[in-house]
């Protein structure tokens, strides 16, 4: 009380430093650190960085994951160099991205890609090699600061892949869930176990029999994970999938979109709940997001809540915390714009925040792909057609009125 200013004098002055860049006229909250930050409940964001391209040359199919808290691994087609499977790393200080050296890990016309870490050493990335009819084909990725060495790839299944997505069980373990092509186009599962600078690859598990579109796959537990994917119908469908060895038991398939279900992302909230943003068909193809309720491999699904009342393209997701998460997306209502809300999620509940442009370029930002760098922050790689679809990242800094570091 010392510190306090006397009533009607003063005597005592104290100067704050800004947490992030404050405009004029900004609400601000005193921090736990003695900083001040920017103050909104919708999630206003404290900073949002400079573009920075890790492509020059129109890039497809990127996909993002972090090794660290201030650094990721980007995997994407150049088609600048003869659609290669190409990878980068991308360095983040503050709210600048510097993207390290590009090096190709698959001299052929790659693409569906997906790239998981196994350690902020060791990432892995999974794709189909259309030089080699579309076979799905892993590689491991090392990495060493800003340099990545690519191991020979190597095929794991006899046919082609389609739309690959991956989860992190532990530091030797990950589940790719796909469509295979060697299998009438259905969906399978398929776990990724690494000794030292080798992978194994357990058989693949088929869990559902309908052509496969699209999956998102997160970790539940050490022994569980979810899927959401477009399934019979093409509704959104979700399952869950246990781990025995290498061998995968599934639960019930549960629909939780009544409607030809698009543009899929989905994140793990807690060990038994998920959240799930998708472009709805029932409903003009808003933007639209639920909670997936996990009890033993029951799945229950909350209610649908729309995020962007207009067509959402290009969607991707990352969870915050425990119960908030990001969709960044092409806000086809606003020129393809690239956009961001923030979802937070109180029992079964998804609220929207405002929606926020990130790219303000003419132009879709084309297959959005977010990493969660802490839980007030995450990166979005994206193509940038408003920048002749360049490769492009940036970094948005993101706060709320009711985060638990904000103490005045």
């Amino acid at each position: 009380l010392s510190d306090l200013l006397p009533a009607g004098a003063g005597g005592k002055q104290v100067n704050f430093v800004a947490s992030g860049t404050l405009a004029s006229g900004q609400t601000v909250a005193l921090k736990s650190n003695g900083q001040v930050a920017a103050v909104s409940a919708t999630g206003i964001p404290a900073a949002i960085g400079a573009e920075e391209v890790f492509n020059s040359a129109v890039t497809a199919s990127q996909r993002i994951t972090m090794l660290t808290s201030t650094k990721a691994i980007v995997v994407y087609q150049d088609t600048g160099n003869s659609s290669y499977g190409t990878a980068c790393i991308l360095d983040v200080s503050g709210s600048t991205i510097t993207a390290g050296t590009e090096v190709v890990f698959e001299s052929a016309s790659s693409n569906y890609f997906t790239v998981v870490s196994f350690t902020e050493t060791q990432a892995l990335v999974v794709y189909g090699d259309t030089g080699n009819s579309g076979i799905g084909t892993y590689c491991l990725l090392t990495i060493s600061g800003s340099t990545i060495t690519a191991a020979t790839p190597v095929a794991f299944m006899a046919g082609s892949i389609g739309y690959p997505d991956s989860a992190k069980f532990s530091a030797t373990q990950a589940i790719v869930t796909y469509m295979d092509g060697g299998n009438s186009s259905t969906y399978a599962a398929s776990l990724f176990t690494l000794s030292g600078t080798s992978i194994s690859v357990g058989t693949a598990f088929q869990f559902d029999a309908v052509t496969g579109w699209l999956s998102s796959v997160s970790k539940l537990t050490a022994t569980q994970a979810i899927v959401a994917y477009r399934g019979g119908s093409n509704y959104g469908t979700s399952v869950v999938l246990t781990i025995s060895g290498t061998s995968f038991t599934k639960g019930t398939s549960v629909v939780f979109n009544s409607a030809a279900t698009n543009a899929l992302g989905s994140d793990t909230l807690t060990a038994t709940q998920a959240i799930v943003a998708f472009r709805n068909s029932g409903n003009s193809y808003y933007g639209t997001s639920c909670v997936l309720n996990v009890s033993g491999t029951t799945v229950t699904a909350g209610s649908v809540v729309v995020f962007e009342t207009a067509n959402a393209e290009h969607i991707g997701l990352s969870a915050l915390t425990s119960s908030r998460a990001v969709v960044a997306y092409a806000d086809a209502g606003n020129s393809g714009k690239g956009t961001y809300c923030i979802l937070d999620v109180s029992g079964s509940t998804v609220t929207a925040g405002t929606p926020i442009v990130y790219n303000p370029t003419v132009g879709e930002s084309l297959a959005n792909s977010t990493a969660a760098l802490t839980t007030s922050a995450f990166l979005v790689a994206y193509g940038d057609t408003g920048n002749s679809s360049y490769g492009t990242s940036i970094f948005i800094q993101t706060e709320g009125s009711n985060s638990a570091d904000f103490i005045g």
